[in-house]
């Protein structure tokens, strides 16, 4: 029985990760998510020389506020719920790149900002926030803190500080300090 649950969980994480979605509509599990684009071809890199409008997205996030355990705001950790770390361990593991995989924080329908989930075997400074998903691919390690660290380099504002963010994130209960 286990066996077939974690073939269940892998075959949905698959095919989640794997559709090509209608674009963006209001997530029904909360005001803060985390979308991955719909065109599957664009690196982070290639994807933050677009607007963020001019991105599609797919149709459902990778990551909501349901699927979020916890977020500590002064960190920008958090952790994942079970099948949500299933989904993003076979997004990641289905499209290794040293540029990365873009992905847009939304907060109800507005996008906040482009970042990408990144390995630490590139050699690439990305100019935007990251997510390090190194761990989860190789070591497949599960319930580990996940952080979105922000941009290695330039001078603009820190994204991540975004009071839309924190808002979405405190009215959903996941928030901690």
């Amino acid at each position: 029985m286990k066996r077939l649950v974690v073939i269940f969980i892998f075959m949905f994480s698959i095919f989640y990760c794997e559709r090509d979605k209608s674009p963006l509509k209001p997530s029904a599990t909360g005001d803060f998510a985390i979308y991955l684009l719909a065109d599957r071809t664009l690196s982070a890199v290639d994807a933050a020389k677009e607007s963020l409008e001019a991105l599609s997205l797919v149709g459902d996030p990778i990551i909501s506020t349901s699927d979020l355990a916890y977020y500590k705001w002064s960190t920008h950790s958090f952790t994942l719920k079970l099948l949500a770390e299933a989904r993003l361990r076979t997004c990641a593991k289905s499209r290794q790149s040293t540029f990365g995989i873009p992905f847009i924080v939304v907060v109800k329908d507005e996008r906040i900002y482009l970042g990408g989930l990144w390995y630490t075997f590139s050699s690439y400074a990305p100019d935007f926030p990251t997510i390090d998903v190194t761990d989860y691919v190789l070591k497949e390690e599960k319930s580990i803190a996940l952080t979105i660290e922000k941009a290695w380099w330039g001078d603009q504002p820190d994204k991540r500080n975004d009071p839309r963010i924190y808002q979405a994130l405190k009215a959903s209960g996941v928030l901690i300090p």
